[in-house]
């Protein structure tokens, strides 16, 4: 018994770092929209989404080894292949020079709403599985 709430509580403190990452996300893409955006600021957010992508290769390995219901896999295959995308495109933009004001902006819609799909998708699986 007491292994299942090791494994429900390691999914629900999970569900909300993941909660507060896209909470983190909709104020980045909100500072972006009003130009409030500074360089430290950036960096600070790129390490913060280095170590969260880092965790999610644990955490995938982790909900795989206990064997939970496949739908908790969602998020961290979501922000690994989410982060090599955004990483590709972002380098391949800088690369050829296209990176500019147009596709920033619509850039920083796909975050927003992304953001927004990681704070639904998060709530959803807590409630789904009863850990608030």
């Amino acid at each position: 018994m007491e292994l299942m709430e090791n494994k429900k509580r390691f999914l629900q403190v999970y569900l909300i770092i993941a909660l507060l990452f896209g909470i983190l996300g909709v104020i980045d893409a909100s500072l972006n929209f009003f130009g409030s955006y500074s360089p430290m600021y950036g960096l600070i957010i790129a390490g913060f989404a280095f170590v969260f992508f880092i965790y999610n290769l644990f955490v995938l390995v982790h909900f795989m080894q206990d064997k939970l219901e496949k739908i908790t896999l969602v998020l961290p295959i979501y922000y690994l292949v989410s982060y090599f995308v955004f990483f590709m495109l972002g380098l391949i933009l800088v690369i050829t020079g296209v990176l500019g004001g147009m596709v920033l902006w619509g850039l920083n819609i796909i975050g927003l709403l992304a953001s927004l799909f990681e704070i639904v998708f998060a709530g959803y699986l807590l409630r789904r599985f009863k850990l608030v």
